[in-house]
């Protein structure tokens, strides 16, 4: 058995289940947990799928299950009791081996990202607070991979910048200023254009960066991989003009990631490859760059409560996110099978000179 902590609460994982139990012990011998307040929406017996990949509110069959029962003495409140049931990763009835396929693999959709880009009203400003908060993880992601490997970047590039969020966020947090962007679609170009904390911002054609070699201390490459039909070529790109580089990917080669509801949704947002570690670390070291570190994050509480519009579909993401964040933290290995974690790495090719002073 071995024991994991959530801030500050301690559960236990075997190999056929992990348990995260409310007040007092429960279900496995597993203390602490996640305690929800009940309400007209809250039943007893409410069972909260937290198998999906990560899109808030969405319910899933398989990996962790969550469910409400009444905690005797508690003044009215329900329990939240999460389970993992671990396994063999196996393929679902009628998939194959989403390793072996190919068929996802197609030109970039500059039309996808344009429309993504063009809605308005109040669906535009909610995707906007989405595209922020989002943002907001990856900078953490950045400024922790930049710290480990000691470099405090003068520039930075963006190659698929979107709307600028993340690049806005590093400049308020003093990271860089001003970091520039580029970015295939013109719609988003244009919101980043009215960020006034940003540099230049340009359209490109998604191959070629208009910059020449080493132009830049720190390239960065934040969930553009997974959406391009050749990813290693981008990423040696973005090292051509960039001396060192950071690459974020959603790892979707799992079991939760693998089914077709999930499948389908990741290609309507233009998702065309699927990674594990070892493929996504690959498109680097199989081009000659080094990773000096690397990160997990099987995302927050408000990543998946965030589209949650009910108690029901709030506490049924506020379970999946401790669930995962206790599985991960028993072991990374297992989550990755199970469910879809982000995952980022810094690579520079080995003796290339960065000239950016290091922390201090």
């Amino acid at each position: 058995m071995r024991r994991a902590t959530l801030g500050g609460l301690q559960g236990s994982a075997t190999g056929e289940r992990l348990a995260v139990v409310g007040e007092g012990r429960g279900d496995g011998g597993a203390e602490a947990g996640l305690v929800a307040s009940s309400s007209a929406d809250d039943e007893p017996g409410l069972v909260a799928s937290s198998s999906a990949e990560d899109e808030p509110g969405d319910e899933g069959r398989e990996g962790e299950k969550a469910e409400l029962c009444p905690s005797p003495g508690n003044g009215g409140r329900w329990t939240a009791v999460a389970h993992w049931h671990a396994g063999r990763l196996a393929h679902m009835p009628g998939e194959s081996d989403p390793a072996t396929e190919s068929d996802r693999a197609a030109p970039l959709n500059a039309d996808l990202y344009e429309r993504a880009y063009s809605t308005e009203g109040e669906a535009s400003e909610r995707y906007g607070r989405w595209r922020a908060l989002g943002a907001r993880a990856k900078a953490d992601h950045v400024v922790e991979l930049a710290t480990r490997a000691g470099k405090r970047p003068r520039t930075l590039l963006e190659v698929g910048c979107g709307d600028g969020a993340l690049l806005l966020e590093l400049a308020r947090r003093g990271f860089v200023a001003p970091p520039d962007g580029v970015e295939i679609s013109s719609s988003a170009v244009e919101i980043a254009r009215r960020r006034p904390e940003l540099g230049s911002v340009e359209v490109f054609d998604g191959e070629r960066i208009p910059a020449a070699d080493g132009s830049y201390d720190l390239g960065v490459l934040s969930h553009v991989l997974e959406h391009v039909a050749d990813p290693g070529a981008l990423l040696a790109e973005t090292a051509r003009a960039c001396r060192a580089v950071i690459v974020e990917v959603p790892l979707e080669l799992n079991l939760s990631a693998r089914r077709a509801s999930k499948r389908g949704g990741a290609a309507e947002v233009g998702h065309v490859q699927d990674f594990d570690r070892a493929s996504a670390r690959a498109l680097a070291t199989d081009r000659g760059l080094n990773v000096a570190t690397e990160l997990g994050d099987p995302l927050s509480r408000e990543a998946h409560t965030f589209f949650a519009d009910t108690p029901a579909a709030r506490f049924r993401g506020s379970a999946k996110a401790a669930v995962r964040r206790m599985v991960f933290s028993a072991s990374q290995g297992a989550a990755e099978r199970l469910f879809t974690i982000h995952y980022a790495y810094l690579c520079e090719a080995p003796g290339r000179r960065y000239d950016a002073p290091a922390p201090t």
